[in-house]
């Protein structure tokens, strides 16, 4: 079945091959001993008696409904801090839907940039997650129209360590809770809420954070219009380095330029506008510094 779905996922969703060749190494191991091991044995108790053969059986029967029903447990949990991930954006309706968009394209980037099965679920999750945390945040400063005061800010910035601290509580999300944890976090040190730098940040989160800036300034906010697409994109070029990761940055533009959202000739104005943006900086900068 894992060949078959990689077979379906390589042609449905590109993803690359080389995560999909070497399934994980414990999960052949339990199919290649395990199952064998209990055919032998059952065929062992069968050929005994048929009665040492559902001796056998007996207490098998209450485990396996125990597991179907922890099973139920966690998806009806899972389901659950989805639902209320949900609720708690539609408390403003700009964020309506925003972490949904944000998973998706964060998944397809993810895939080019060769994450496994794995780490590709785990992100989805705490894409869909991220915002669990605004549960403890106002709906007034989430709306408001204007400028957040510094005591604003600071009430804005505990939702990572509040979305963490929602699903420490489900071994589920033992690595989920992480990410969204980290999902604010700055390629420069200079994020929150634990000054992360570089490669301290989970890839995912580093991903999220992209995509999440991205679906953000092309989105309506209470404090703005949406950014144009071209601004957008200036934007990212603008913090590759200090916000982003420059690896994430690079797999960004060659998605947009591969699903024909950017032309490269349009990448290379756009790059050449923001060197320019920040020589004039550089300079502003360096004449305030000569008349101080």
């Amino acid at each position: 079945s894992y060949y078959t779905e990689s077979f379906f996922r390589i042609l449905k969703e590109r993803y690359k091959v080389k995560n999909l060749i070497f399934p994980p190494f414990l999960f052949m191991l339990s199919n290649t001993l395990v199952i064998p091991f209990l055919s032998f044995l059952l065929a062992t108790f069968i050929k005994i008696s048929l009665w040492v053969f559902f001796l056998f059986l007996l207490p098998i029967l209450p485990l396996t409904q125990s597991v179907f029903n922890y099973t139920k447990i966690l998806i009806s949990a899972k389901d659950t801090i989805e639902n209320l991930a949900s609720v708690v954006e539609g408390k403003c309706k700009e964020l309506k839907g925003h972490s949904q968009k944000v998973a998706e394209l964060a998944v397809e980037l993810a895939k080019r940039m060769g994450l496994s099965f794995e780490e590709i679920e785990i992100l989805e999750e705490a894409a869909k997650l991220q915002n669990i945390g605004y549960v403890v945040i106002k709906e007034e400063i989430l709306e408001k129209r204007g400028e957040l005061t510094e005591e604003e800010w600071r009430e804005v910035k505990k939702h990572p360590p509040t979305g963490e601290n929602i699903l420490s509580n489900l071994k589920l999300f033992d690595k989920v809770r992480l990410i969204v944890r980290a999902h604010h976090e700055r390629w420069d040190g200079k994020g929150y809420p634990d000054r992360l730098r570089g490669y301290e940040i989970p890839i995912e989160a580093r991903i999220i954070a992209l995509v999440d800036a991205y679906v953000a300034m092309r989105s309506p906010r209470p404090h703005r219009p949406p950014m144009s697409f071209k601004e957008a994109i200036a934007e990212i070029l603008d913090n590759r380095g200090t916000q982003f990761d420059p690896m994430v940055v690079d797999a960004f533009i060659e998605y947009l330029i591969e699903r024909g959202e950017l032309t490269r000739e349009e990448y290379s104005r756009i790059l050449e506008e923001v060197r320019e943006s920040r020589q004039k900086r550089g300079f502003s900068h360096e004449r305030r510094k000569g008349r101080s």
